[in-house]
């Protein structure tokens, strides 16, 4: 990761034997579905697709309330934080994953099916509907989806 800060970060942190920066990939699924769990405790994000692809992935997922996408993570498939900024929370959330194999196995495969609610063709439709009841909204009266 040429020209990239956070190796030489990971350094001074004294972490840079457990972290692998891997630069770019074309094999990102493949990595996730490698993977026990997916962390993603943004301090803002909009969506965040790689919530969704993480759940698509079969891994449970611990994320931000702060992320777009932490509305699909239910506590069947994953853990979100009320605040991106509580460490403790954070580490309290990572041990139990960690420790608990049952529990990150259930969460995997509910995870699958909470991304396949919300494939490509169901979102699609979704949108559909909603430009559908909207067109049928005079302008006069339109104060946003509803």
């Amino acid at each position: 990761m040429r020209g990239s800060p956070f190796p030489a970060l990971a350094q001074r942190l004294g972490v840079a034997d457990r972290v692998s920066f891997l630069g770019f990939r074309d094999d990102v699924a493949r990595l996730l579905r490698a993977s026990d769990l997916f962390v993603f405790p943004s301090r803002y994000e909009t969506f965040a697709l790689v919530v969704l692809e993480a759940l698509a992935s079969g891994v449970p997922v611990v994320t931000a309330r702060s992320v777009g996408a932490a509305g699909l993570v239910t506590p069947e498939c994953g853990l979100v934080l009320p605040d991106s900024e509580d460490a403790a929370a954070l580490a309290r959330a990572l041990r139990l994953l960690v420790e608990d194999a049952p529990l990150r196995e259930r969460m995997g495969r509910t995870a699958r099916e909470v991304a396949q609610a919300h494939g490509w063709a169901q979102m699609a439709e979704a949108y559909f509907r909603l430009y559908e009841r909207l067109a049928e909204t005079p302008l006069g009266s339109w104060s946003g989806a509803r």
